[in-house]
């Protein structure tokens, strides 16, 4: 037993090293992929890799006490350094999670323990009778190791929200002077330059900090003036797009400062590090081939061989993003001129360079891909339908179940139906762009337009404040999981005055959605209005998939029990109410039609639910989901003002107020009167469409801009999130006025 444990102290380092060195090129390869996604096989391995070389440096300081010569200690203790290093963790990377930011103090204080204790390992093993070589090649490269940990504590800290809102604080706008362009569609490398001038909006937003005045000059700048705007058609439609492309740049830029290294590195001492780095790993390269190697062991050579060889070839591509990155052309450009400024930045010499090194990159010689595409969102957005779960629908991936087993419920969610099951609405700017995305983002321009138009002036802070809210939230009061309870909450609610949790909204509206699709599944609908259709299913299923999987991106509270008691509730009915098969969904629909014919037969309730429905005692959610729906189908089909209809269905004041509150809702401030003016069928279904696409573009913008500002940082690191496209959008649109 002795020797076994022998054994593997003389082995265990030797192991640790290799896998500590492979995680950390695992790390730098595969860190870019959270841009995209945020769940998946690639993603798994980051965080295994990501684990693993944060482990392995303090493992491996404390065994190197335990080799049994001193001879095998000098060799092994050049490792240290190396070692150290993987603990810092490659340049783009530093914090994995957002709530690795919000522990910055601990994860400072740890980071710099492992720092000062690997100089202390390496004074015992390599100074205590070492050779000079060995020893100012440990000595060269710890320091340089020493800087990378100071540079990921410091990372941690520039991070943090409160350090992000005081450098907003004294945010200066710039001069523009980076992109001369008066119109048109902006390239990517354009956008990208932008967005780094334009980042102080997004900071503001992240930071909870309002851009004062001084953007107005942002609002009237020529160039800006003829990116964002245009007189005619087709240049407002560029300046939309040009917009969301930067938009799209910024939060690249803002995942930047909230998961890597850019904060820091793009410092003087940041570049300095850079510059030092590759110097200094290949002095200890040549220091260690120098150093005899009589008596060490062959396999420990060759290790420390791999460390040498493998740091260099990594310190030398940090060296070269670090001089290729529109971060360093930004700072340089903020800086007071300078001979430097004038005769590399100014000249044009660094976007040669720039071309020079970016065509180096894999994504260029093997995909083709754009220079700065890689920043742009990837249009992924997640999709659930209540309807096609409900009734089999959904086709099971495999791996799902895994995921299921191991993971919680909410990860499995995100994964079945984002990662799995996710629409692809289509990257900005790429050939053959979604027509659903067009769509779906000129709904959110022309809804932008009424409360930011150009020809009005803007409405100052204090006047907002006064005006009435689009919709207040409900209580702070939590859901029970019966029926009878909820019931009784939304009688309280009513009695109250106050309106329904969002969450109810979202799935009242996703019903009746569906509920009315199904219901005219028979009539046939022109290219135009199939797509319209498409849209709307597009971002009703999104934001089911909310309510879903990320119900903490819903503001108000995170009521997962409503979206279950109406699941089960649904698979109840299909199961004992209908008799019809499980994957027929109209039939499903015509029964929950059915279910909500008024009941005047008396009841144990109190008189005020004399009108209520068999399927209001059974779901409230499902009950004002099929009354919208059914308001819906009388506007299309008998052309019925909202008064009218909602008479006719016994809505008045003294019935069924909570129920009449929701209603009421969606048809709050939109233009309904467009839809009886036509007379042709195909006109009305058209009109139809659009008002329903109207309804979830302001849902969409209203959970867009009352969203938890640490839900929005933490779909950065998971491949963005549409909503919070949206919410820039919306902070944009009121500076530039769309």
């Amino acid at each position: 037993m002795a020797g076994i444990v022998t054994l593997f102290n003389e082995w265990a380092i030797r192991v640790v090293v290799p896998l500590s060195l492979g995680a950390h090129v695992v790390v730098t390869l595969l860190a870019s992929v959270r841009r995209r996604q945020g769940l998946g096989v690639p993603t798994g391995v980051l965080w295994l890799a990501y684990q693993l070389a944060d482990w392995a440096t303090p493992y491996a300081l404390s065994k190197l006490s335990l080799l049994s010569t001193p001879r095998d200690q000098r060799i092994i203790a050049l490792w240290v350094p190396f070692l150290l290093a993987h603990f810092a963790g490659p340049d783009n990377i530093a914090a994995y999670s957002l709530e690795d930011d919000k522990l910055s103090g601990r994860k400072v204080v740890s980071t710099l323990s492992q720092a000062f204790g690997a100089p202390y390992a390496l004074y015992w093993q390599v100074y205590m009778g070492s050779d000079q070589a060995l020893l100012w090649a440990s000595v060269v490269m710890v320091f340089v190791s020493f800087a990378k940990c100071l540079l990921k504590a410091w990372a941690f800290r520039k991070a943090g929200f409160a350090q992000i809102r005081s450098a907003t604080e004294d945010h200066q706008p710039m001069c523009f002077s980076i992109i001369q362009a008066h119109g048109g569609k902006l390239n990517d490398e354009k956008a990208l330059l932008l967005a780094h001038q334009l980042l102080h909006i997004t900071k503001a937003a992240f930071a909870d900090f309002s851009v004062d005045n001084r953007d107005d000059r942002l609002r009237k700048h020529p160039m800006l003036e003829g990116l964002f705007h245009g007189a005619g058609r087709r240049q407002e439609d560029a300046g939309w797009h040009n917009m969301c492309k930067v938009v799209e740049m910024e939060l690249s830029l803002m995942y930047d400062i909230l998961y890597t290294k850019a904060a820091v590195i793009h410092t003087w001492l940041g570049y300095f590090v850079c510059a030092a780095s590759p110097v200094a790993t290949a002095t200890v390269g040549v220091l260690f081939w120098l150093y005899r190697k009589d008596g060490h062991r062959r396999v420990d050579v060759y290790i420390t061989y791999c460390l040498v060889v493998v740091t260099f070839l990594l310190d030398v591509r940090w060296l070269l993003r670090a001089a290729a990155s529109t971060w360093a052309y930004a700072f340089f450009n903020a800086r007071p001129a300078s001979w430097l400024r004038h005769h590399v930045f100014c000249s044009g010499k660094w976007h040669c360079l720039r071309r020079a090194i970016v065509s180096l990159d894999p994504r260029q010689l093997l995909l083709q891909e754009q220079r700065a595409s890689y920043r742009l969102w990837s249009g992924t957005i997640g999709s659930y339908n209540l309807f096609d779960d409900c009734t089999d629908q959904y086709t099971r991936n495999p791996l799902s179940k895994l995921v299921k087993v191991v993971a919680p419920e909410d990860t499995w969610a995100d994964y079945e139906y984002y990662s799995w099951k996710g629409f692809q609405l289509g990257q900005l700017g790429c050939k053959g762009q979604h027509v659903i995305r067009k769509l779906l983002f000129d709904q959110i321009r022309a809804t932008l337009k009424k409360a930011f138009p150009r020809d009005k002036p803007k409405v100052h802070e204090d006047e907002k404040s006064a005006e009435k809210p689009p919709i207040a939230l409900a209580p702070l009061q939590s859901l029970a999981n019966d029926q009878k309870t909820y019931r009784d909450r939304r009688k309280l609610d009513a009695a109250l005055g106050f309106v329904p949790e969002f969450q109810e909204l979202i799935l009242t509206l996703h019903v009746a959605t569906d509920v009315f699709f199904l219901c005219n599944n028979q009539q046939l609908l022109s290219q135009e209005q199939g797509e319209y259709k498409k849209a709307i299913q597009v971002v009703s299923n999104y934001m089911a998939f909310l309510t879903a999987a990320r119900p903490d991106m819903l503001p108000g509270l995170m009521l997962r029990s409503l979206y279950s008691v109406t699941r089960r509730t649904l698979l109840d009915i299909r199961e004992h109410g209908c008799g019809s098969s499980r994957k027929d969904k109209q039939q499903l629909a015509r029964c929950l039609v059915q279910m909500e014919k008024p009941n005047k037969s008396g009841s144990e309730e109190s008189d005020s639910d004399v009108y209520r429905s068999e399927l209001y005692r059974q779901s409230g959610v499902l009950s004002d989901g099929i009354i919208l729906a059914q308001v819906l189908q009388r506007m299309l089909k008998c052309r019925q003002d909202i008064k009218s209809i909602m008479e006719d269905l016994k809505m008045t004041d003294d019935k069924n107020p909570h129920s009449k509150d929701i209603i009421m809702f969606f048809f709050e401030s939109l233009e309904t009167k467009a839809i009886y003016d036509y007379e042709c069928c195909d006109n009305i279904m058209a009109a139809m469409l659009k008002l329903i696409l109207e309804m979830w573009v302001r849902m969409l913008i209203f959970v867009s801009i009352r969203c938890d500002r640490d839900s929005h940082a933490k779909q950065l690191g998971r491949g963005s999130d549409l909503t919070t496209i949206v919410w820039i959008l919306v902070d944009h649109a009121s500076v530039f006025l769309v």
